[in-house]
C-alpha cells in the first residue's frame, strides 16, 4: 500500500493554521487616530520556493489603535500586499523599501476608512526576538473562518457510524494533502472498509475541500482510493457541492459537512458497481486520443497529460477502462503537480467510472468518452 497520512499527522497539519482568533482595525490616518503601518526585510522574499506559506517571515503590522504589533505569516504578508493593490509577483520581485513604502500609503490615505481583519494562531517574533501574535491571514472583515478541524472530525464521526469504530480510528488521510490559508485539500480514507474490485482492494473515503478564509466555497466529495498505489476517483457524479457561507455560521457549515459526508458515503456503491463493470470493458483503438479528449474536458495541463500518455504505454497487456481509471488517478500522486492538476486528474477518473467507459462509437464515431447515463438515440 502506498503511503497515507495517520490522522495525528493530519490534525498536525492542519494546527500549525488553528485555532485562529481574530483582531479588526481601520486604515486611514485621521481625528487623532495613528494608521497602521507595515515593516518589512527584505528577506521576506527571498525564502526558498518549497517554503509553506504558512511559515513567519520578517515582516511585521503595527496598529496603534490596538496598541499591538504582529508578525505576518508569507501568505499573510502577501495577502496584505494584494489588499493594498500590489500584485502579488511584483510584492517579491523589488526591493522590500518600496513595497514598505506602498502599503503604508495605502494604508494611511489609499484605502480610505476601511475595516480590515488579521485571523491570529501561535505566536512570532519581532525584530529583537520578543514574542508578538502572529497573524496567518489578512482578510475583510466580515469573514468568518472554518475550522479544517471541524470539518474532519464531522467528517470522522459519520465514517463511524458507516463502517463502524474502528474503521474510524483507521482511517487515514491521502498524502497529497495541500493546506493553507486559501485553500485546502483533504482526502480521508477508509482502508478497512475496502472492497476488492478487479483484483485490487479500493477504500471508500471523502474528499472535503475548503478555504479557511472564504475565498471558495467548502465542498464534500465522495472517493474510492486503490490501496496499492493511492490513485483516486473522485465521485464527482454525488457531490454534496458547495456550501453558501453568505449569511451562514461556522457551526452550520459542521453541521452541513457531517450530512453532506453521509449522502456521499452512501452515493458510493453505484460507484463500485460502475468500477467493476470497467474491468470488462476494453478501451478499443486510439486510448491516447480517449484520454486526450477527456483531459482537455477536465482541463488538465498538458505536462500532466503527456505523464499520463506515458503510463498508458508502459501499460502492459490489453488496456481496460479500469485500467485507465487506475493510471488517472496514480498520475494525480506524482511529485511537483499543483494542487488543482491533482484534482483535475482525479475528477477525470471519476467521471469514467460513471461514464462506465462509454465512447463514441457509433456512426462516424469521433471515440470520445460519453457522458454518464448516455444513450445514443434509435
Amino acid at each position: 500500500m502506498a503511503d497515507l497520512l495517520t490522522l495525528p499527522e493530519v490534525r498536525g497539519t492542519l494546527a500549525t493554521t488553528e485555532p485562529l482568533a481574530a483582531v479588526s482595525f481601520a486604515t486611514l490616518a485621521e481625528d487623532g487616530r495613528a494608521a497602521p503601518y507595515a515593516t518589512y526585510d527584505d528577506k521576506w522574499r527571498k525564502r526558498p520556493e518549497d517554503a509553506p506559506v504558512t511559515d513567519p517571515v520578517p515582516v511585521w503590522l503595527t496598529v496603534p489603535q490596538l496598541g499591538q504589533r504582529y508578525q505576518l505569516t508569507f501568505q499573510a504578508a502577501q495577502q496584505l500586499g494584494s489588499t493594498c493593490r500590489i500584485p502579488q509577483d511584483l510584492q517579491v520581485s523589488v526591493p522590500a523599501e518600496y513595497v514598505e513604502s506602498l502599503v503604508n500609503w495605502f494604508l494611511r490615505q489609499g484605502l480610505g476608512e476601511r475595516q480590515l481583519k488579521l485571523l491570529l494562531a501561535g505566536q512570532g517574533t519581532d525584530e529583537h526576538g520578543a514574542r508578538v501574535p502572529l497573524a496567518v491571514a489578512q482578510t475583510r472583515a466580515t469573514v468568518q473562518p472554518f475550522s479544517n478541524l471541524a470539518l474532519l472530525d464531522e467528517a470522522l464521526k459519520v465514517i463511524e457510524a458507516v463502517y463502524g469504530k474502528g474503521a474510524a480510528v483507521a482511517a487515514e488521510a491521502h498524502f497529497t494533502l495541500y493546506h493553507d490559508l486559501e485553500h485546502t485539500d483533504l482526502r480521508l480514507v477508509v482502508p478497512g472498509a475496502a472492497q476488492e474490485i478487479g483484483g485490487d482492494a479500493w477504500a471508500p473515503g471523502v474528499e472535503i475541500t475548503n478555504s479557511c478564509i472564504g475565498l471558495k466555497q467548502t465542498t464534500v466529495t465522495g472517493l474510492l482510493c486503490r490501496l496499492e498505489s493511492s490513485a483516486v476517483a473522485l465521485d464527482g457524479a454525488h457531490t454534496a457541492g458547495g456550501f453558501k457561507r453568505l449569511n451562514s455560521t461556522p457551526a452550520e457549515a459542521y453541521e452541513w459537512a457531517g450530512e453532506a459526508s453521509r449522502d456521499v458515503l452512501d452515493a458510493l456503491e453505484i460507484a463500485y458497481a460502475n468500477l467493476g463493470e470497467l474491468a470488462h470493458r476494453e478501451v478499443g483503438i486510439d486510448p491516447g486520443g480517449f484520454v486526450e479528449s477527456l483531459a482537455h474536458e477536465f482541463r488538465v495541463p498538458k505536462a500532466q497529460v503527456q505523464r499520463l500518455t506515458t503510463l498508458l504505454e508502459e501499460a502492459p497487456g490489453d488496456l481496460t477502462m479500469y485500467a485507465i481509471t487506475a493510471l488517472a488517478g496514480r498520475a494525480a500522486n506524482m511529485d511537483g503537480m499543483k494542487w488543482r492538476a491533482r484534482a483535475q486528474l482525479m475528477a477525470m477518473a471519476g467521471h469514467i467510472v460513471h461514464a462506465e467507459g462509454g465512447r463514441c462509437s457509433k456512426d462516424r464515431p469521433c471515440y470520445r468518452a460519453l457522458p454518464p447515463g448516455f444513450e445514443h438515440p434509435a
